[in-house]
């Protein structure tokens, strides 16, 4: 899979999560089109980057605990001289 598929499928789950429109897990894994082991791991790697989420059984859906920004790596703004 390529990188920008990948970022694209994080900000998709982050957006799903935000809605609680995630359904089940392997709801939530049939919308991106993925394995629930994959979704498992896509999880897994947005708590490593500090997401707080939990699952709802009377809602059936993810949701986020709090607001999260997707960043990987080292965002810096450059500035550029011309000369």
């Amino acid at each position: 899979m390529r990188f920008i598929e990948q970022l694209e499928r994080f900000e998709r789950i982050v957006f799903l999560m935000e809605r609680r429109a995630t359904g089940t897990p392997r709801q939530f894994a049939e919308k991106l089109e993925i394995s629930e082991s994959t979704l498992y791991e896509y999880l897994k790697a947005l708590k490593e980057r500090g997401a707080s989420f939990s699952y709802s059984d009377i809602y059936q859906s993810y949701y986020l605990l709090e607001s999260f920004d997707i960043s990987f790596g080292d965002c810096r703004k450059f500035e550029f001289s011309e000369n």
